[in-house]
């Protein structure tokens, strides 16, 4: 998703707006994040009078967004199962990961959890720990 930054000029009348501090709290980032956000076109943005804008529509969308991805700790623990075995099945392409780019960790799409649950496919299992008394052979 990409929006123009806008200035004082491209204002728009029936747009609503909240400030960069309010928009940095519902993102849960810094301000300076959110600059960094308007000036890649990431947000819609307006600066007025020195005091940066955020266009409440364009805020929205990326909070939609950004909550389409979930983490891979986050998908095990919807799963019942590890990162690891949720990462494992994102490999084998049994639910969709995010292309990451530079330091972004690796996300996965939390409706093709959803989905991957909803089609009966079974929980991964989660290892059993190695026990002291089976000889760390994890049997009894």
């Amino acid at each position: 998703m990409r929006v123009a930054s806008t200035s004082i000029r491209g204002h728009v009348e029936n747009e609503s707006w909240v400030t960069s501090a309010e928009a940095a709290a519902a993102l849960q980032v810094t301000v300076n994040h959110i600059g960094w956000l308007g000036e890649r076109g990431l947000l819609a943005v307006e600066i007025s009078g020195g005091h940066r804008r955020v266009a409440r529509s364009s805020l929205d969308e990326l909070l939609a967004e950004r909550s389409r991805w979930i983490t891979l700790t986050e998908a095990g623990e919807l799963m019942g199962c590890s990162s690891k075995t949720a990462q494992r099945l994102a490999r084998q392409g049994l639910i969709r990961q995010r292309e990451t780019v530079g330091t972004r960790q690796p996300s996965v799409d939390r409706s093709s959890v959803e989905h991957y649950l909803a089609a009966g496919r079974p929980r991964p299992r989660q290892r059993q720990p190695l026990d002291a008394a089976s000889g760390g052979t994890g049997r009894s």
